[in-house]
C-alpha cells in the first residue's frame, strides 16, 4: 500500500505494484472482464463493495502521501520500518530483538538524513509527519481486510483485482 501510494501521489489514478492502474472515477471498468459482456452486473457489484477501500485509499494514504511529499530516501526509510516489524505473531524473542535494533538504526540514520537535508525547518517534525504515514497505512490495511471478508462472503474472488487475488479463501 505504501509503495502504491508513493507511485500514485502525483496522479489521479492509483498505480498498482504490477503496473496496472485503477481510476477511482471509473471503478467498474477495472473490475469488468473485457471478454464477457454479461459481466456488467458482477463488475458493478464488486465496484460497490470495494468502493470504500478505494475511497479510503484516495482520501487516506494517497492524500497524506501527496501532502507530505516524500522523497525516495524518506519512502525507503518508512518502508524499512514496515519490514522490520516486531509486532507480528509467532516471532521469536531473538527475531524481535533484531527487528528492534534494526528499527533503532533506521530511525537514527533517518533523523541524520533529515537533519542534513536542510530543506525542512524542523527535521524532527518532518520525521513525525512521515511516521504518521505509517499509521494511515495501518488504517488502510484494516479496510483491505474488511473488503477481503466481504469478498469471501459474497464469493467475488473471480475478478481481476490484485486485492482479490491475494485473498486466502481457506481461512
Amino acid at each position: 500500500m505504501l509503495d502504491g501510494a508513493f507511485r500514485s501521489k502525483d496522479s489521479d489514478v492509483c498505480i498498482l505494484l504490477n503496473g496496472d492502474y485503477v481510476d477511482p472515477e471509473n471503478l467498474g471498468d477495472f473490475y469488468r472482464n473485457s471478454s464477457d459482456d454479461k459481466d456488467d452486473f458482477a463488475a458493478d457489484t464488486v465496484k460497490r463493495i470495494l468502493a470504500p477501500y478505494w475511497k479510503k485509499f484516495n482520501q487516506g494514504i494517497k492524500k497524506h502521501m501527496r501532502e507530505v511529499q516524500l522523497d525516495l530516501s524518506e519512502f525507503l526509510y518508512a518502508s524499512a520500518l514496515i519490514f522490520w516489524d516486531f509486532g507480528m505473531s509467532g516471532q521469536s524473542n531473538d527475531c524481535v530483538e533484531v527487528c528492534r535494533e534494526m528499527r533503532r538504526k533506521n530511525i537514527k540514520e533517518w533523523i541524520d538524513y533529515e537533519r542534513n537535508l536542510k530543506s525542512h525547518n524542523d527535521y524532527s517534525l518532518r520525521v513525525g509527519e512521515i511516521i504518521l504515514v505509517l499509521h494511515v497505512v495501518e488504517k488502510s490495511l484494516i479496510t483491505v481486510q474488511e473488503c477481503k471478508y466481504v469478498t469471501m462472503v459474497n464469493q467475488l474472488y473471480g475478478r481481476e483485482c490484485p486485492l482479490l487475488k491475494r485473498c486466502n479463501y481457506q481461512e
